[in-house]
């Protein structure tokens, strides 16, 4: 059996402008967003190579220009994708930059894959101590990423599965994953959909427990419970296949590359 290995991932994953740490990355560029925004182009900044699977700690500053106003930062709005490769350190609360000072928000940054990663994270501000009757009004910054993995051919076998799991539900939701009951018989009876639906959980169910197996480094068994859901997927019918569908394409590459990857 021909085992993959990913290429060139390009994941947009959720995140914000960082300061990494010189001892872990190259060609990496900072920048601050500075308050009130008032156009232009928003802040970005450019993370360069960071290892696979090693992790680096960044700032955000937020600058108040103002001698007089004040704003307040409410959230910032940071996407989860798969992998988690950018987090949000602190603070989650709301805070208020006064005038002429700065607030650092810190995040983390772990490429689980080898490629190029672009996001756009919002932050939500206002001003807060406006002398007008009105209410302030709520404004939004972007404030880019980018940045790029690489690994000298070592992945991260939880992150991946991690990916998977999540590119399993999502097709599940859209119906590019549909489950297959006996013969396939869709239109014979409320038991043979049922059949369907259960061998979805059931692969849903395999899928987490490896996810589990390789957590606690269980890698001997994890291999095994991957290498039966691959089985159960790979289009061939014997063993019997529990799903089918064009979002299957994406996910059987993957956990080829799982099982090279595992120890």
């Amino acid at each position: 059996m021909n085992r993959t290995h990913l290429k060139s991932l390009a994941p947009i994953i959720g995140g914000l402008m960082l300061i990494t740490a010189p001892s872990l990355v190259s060609g990496q560029s900072p920048g601050v967003l500075e308050l009130p925004f008032t156009g232009g182009l928003p802040p970005e900044v450019d993370f360069g190579d960071v290892e696979v699977g090693t992790t680096v700690l960044g700032d955000l500053i937020i600058l108040n220009l103002s001698q007089t106003a004040s704003y307040e930062v409410s959230n910032i709005d940071l996407p989860q994708l798969p992998g988690a490769a950018i987090s949000l350190v602190g603070p989650f609360d709301a805070f208020v930059v006064g005038p002429g000072e700065q607030v650092t928000v810190e995040f983390e940054f772990k490429p689980p894959f080898e490629g190029t990663f672009n996001t756009v994270a919002i932050v939500n501000w206002m001003e807060s101590n406006s002398s007008s009757f009105l209410p302030p009004m709520p404004m939004v910054t972007p404030v880019g990423l980018t940045g790029n993995g690489i690994t000298g051919g070592v992945l991260d076998p939880l992150a991946l599965i991690d990916k998977i799991i999540e590119d399993f539900d999502a097709g599940v939701a859209d119906g590019s994953i549909t489950g297959v009951s006996p013969g396939n018989r869709w239109g014979r009876g409320m038991g043979l959909w049922r059949v369907a639906y259960n061998r979805l959980r059931t692969l849903s169910f395999m899928l987490n427990s490896a996810r589990w197996l390789i957590a606690n480094e269980h890698y001997d068994w994890a291999a095994w419970m991957v290498e039966s859901v691959y089985k159960h997927v790979d289009g061939w019918g014997r063993p019997a296949d529990f799903a089918t569908g064009p979002g299957l394409e994406s996910i059987r590459d993957d956990l080829l590359t799982l099982l090279d990857l595992l120890p």
